[in-house]
């Protein structure tokens, strides 16, 4: 990356950023300012109220040790360690790399940006799964979740249930995302917050196939729609033209079938 390039990232990044905004303006508002206050309150609680460096016992000291030793001795392998999940020691071994391996109030904020990041997904899904027919029930959501404790709490110790659920509530996340849009990028992040998900705990491996099923169905079922919406169109036009010119119109046997499936 040249000097210039770097430079105009921060530009280009606040460009993207507004014309998100200007995209769907009313729902990427309210999931920018329910992030910002869930960043708030958490960050609050992580390094003021509840900090995490002085929490570290039973399993929050166990991840925290297995940190330390992936960035003492990265290719050493600990037997003991493969009844752990190695996802969580790995975003806690990157934050001491990145901000020092004592900095817990820094490690605290990396910890507390992942559980604000749950608050506007979650109000994203209500939004795109009810939203049209009860508006006030998404922004209850997303303001109930700025302030929900056992969220909060759980993320002020060194511990997986919080990466889980990030990655878990983005899973879903780019799941609805997929089914409402059908891009292929939500489909690739689906995946990778999936991998990542089953990496810091393995119970996400049991919900893959359910995952896989709803966006065959609804993707498969939205194809074949638009494949005989455009057979039917094209078949009018056919009738239309023989019309036009006096000829006898035929009908071919497929257009019956596609109307019959679609009624």
């Amino acid at each position: 990356m040249t000097t210039q390039t770097a430079a105009a990232l921060p530009l280009r990044l606040a460009r993207s950023l507004v014309t998100a905004l200007a995209a769907n303006r009313a729902r990427a508002w309210w999931m920018l300012w329910l992030f910002l206050a869930a960043l708030a309150v958490r960050v609050h609680w992580n390094v003021a109220v509840h900090p995490l460096g002085e929490y570290l016992y039973s399993d929050m000291h166990g991840y925290a040790s297995r940190a330390d030793q992936i960035l003492d001795e990265p290719f050493r392998t600990y037997e003991y360690a493969a009844f752990f999940p190695f996802g969580t020691a790995w975003i806690v071994a990157a934050a001491k790399w990145t901000f020092g391996r004592e900095n817990w109030a820094a490690i605290g904020t990396v910890f507390a940006v992942m559980g604000a990041l749950i608050v506007p997904m979650c109000y994203s899904i209500v939004d795109r799964t009810m939203g049209e027919r009860v508006r006030w029930v998404a922004p209850a959501c997303g303001l109930a979740m700025v302030f929900y404790y056992p969220l909060i709490g759980i993320g002020s110790y060194v511990l997986s249930e919080l990466p889980f659920a990030f990655f878990l509530t983005a899973a879903l996340y780019f799941l609805i995302r997929l089914l409402d849009e059908g891009k292929r990028r939500d489909a690739w992040l689906l995946g990778v917050m999936l991998g990542c998900g089953a990496l810091v705990r393995s119970q996400m491996m049991a919900s893959l196939g359910l995952f896989g099923l709803g966006p065959h169905e609804r993707l498969g079922g939205r194809r074949w729609r638009d494949r005989g919406h455009r057979r039917r169109v094209t078949a009018r036009r056919h009738a239309s033209e023989q019309r036009h010119r006096g000829e006898p119109t035929v009908h071919h046997p497929s257009d019956y079938s596609v109307r019959a499936v679609d009624a």
